[in-house]
């Protein structure tokens, strides 16, 4: 899922950890988590769903508490990153942005030729 090429302000250095699943900033903090649920629905037709976290600006000392995703990982914010405050609402556009060309990178290209990734 290329949402580890999300541009973000001040843009954190997003990396894939080659051991893990998500985003991770220098390959070494994880900064987004993904996951995804195939079940048995009516009349028997596999359902999908997929999820994303991105943590923007969450105390992340609770993850102390846990093994985030069954690991022994440091996990991280976007606001302890960029060390200022953020909100979900600076981050949203780019968000949308990001998933949006992953699931429709030729219609996005249709409507904006210029459109780069």
């Amino acid at each position: 899922f290329g949402i580890t090429s999300t541009p973000t302000p001040g843009d954190p250095n997003l990396a894939k950890n080659p051991s893990a699943h998500g985003a991770w900033v220098d390959g070494k903090r994880k900064i987004m988590q993904r996951g995804i649920r195939v079940r048995r629905g009516r009349r028997g037709y596999a359902v999908t769903q997929f999820g994303f976290l991105l943590n923007v600006s969450v105390d992340v000392s609770q993850y102390a508490a846990i093994y985030p995703c069954g690991l022994d990982i440091e996990m991280t914010s976007m606001e302890k990153e960029l060390r200022r405050p953020i909100t979900i609402q600076e981050v949203l556009p780019h968000l949308i942005d990001a998933v949006a060309y992953e699931f429709f990178p030729y219609e996005i290209k249709k409507i904006n030729p210029s459109h780069t990734r």
